[in-house]
């Protein structure tokens, strides 16, 4: 294998490699966001019912 061969192979692994990072970046950076948006729904709906509570306890005082 002469030398410019050598440096093209190496060039392309370096490619795959970088481009497979990219995917398991995006994957992880997509999972925290899902984590993210999962934990405001539950927060809201915390809130929604705190707030009916209030209502609640205001109409019956």
């Amino acid at each position: 294998m002469n030398s410019a061969t050598y440096i093209s192979l190496m060039i392309n692994n370096s490619q795959q490699w970088a481009s497979q990072q990219y995917v398991l970046e995006n994957r992880s950076w997509n999972t925290i966001i899902t984590q993210v948006k999962k934990h405001m729904i539950e927060y809201q709906q915390i809130q929604r019912e705190c707030l009916i509570q209030q209502r609640n306890v205001k109409n019956q005082a």
